[in-house]
């Protein structure tokens, strides 16, 4: 099962991400967001030039590469193409769209937390977990 991945890490295509069952929505976004920073330096593109791409701040490309924003199918399409990575256009929207999906533990907003959100998406996506 492939992991969420750093910058020194190679990272797996985006497709592979697609065959998981249950993977969180929290885990999709590390992930994406891992690869579209990856692209963006691969390409040679600033960070300042990523947020004109999608008529945002430099801020906004700054969470969403670290996973903490959603990203939008729109602004993937935008940055993966900029970026020339049309060859994972199609998987990096659906695993965009994935990631806006509400996680399982979404229904019990009055119980769970806002700030707890995160730790039970990466629960969810780990394969193992050491304390």
């Amino acid at each position: 099962m492939p992991a969420v991945f750093s910058d020194q890490f190679p990272h797996p295509p985006l497709g592979s991400y697609l065959s998981l069952r249950g993977f969180s929505p929290t885990a999709l976004s590390m992930a994406l967001g891992s690869r579209l920073r990856a692209l963006r330096t691969a390409a040679g593109v600033s960070a300042k030039e990523a947020a004109a791409e999608i008529n945002c701040s430099e801020a906004k490309i700054s969470r969403l590469e670290r996973g903490q924003s959603p990203p939008q199918p729109g602004d993937v399409s935008c940055l993966m193409r900029r970026y020339g990575a049309v060859d994972e256009l199609e998987d990096a929207c659906e695993l965009a769209r994935r990631a806006n999906e509400p996680g399982w533990w979404e229904e019990y907003g009055a119980v769970v937390p806002p700030w707890f959100d995160k730790f039970l998406g990466l629960q969810e996506a780990a394969v193992l977990i050491r304390t």
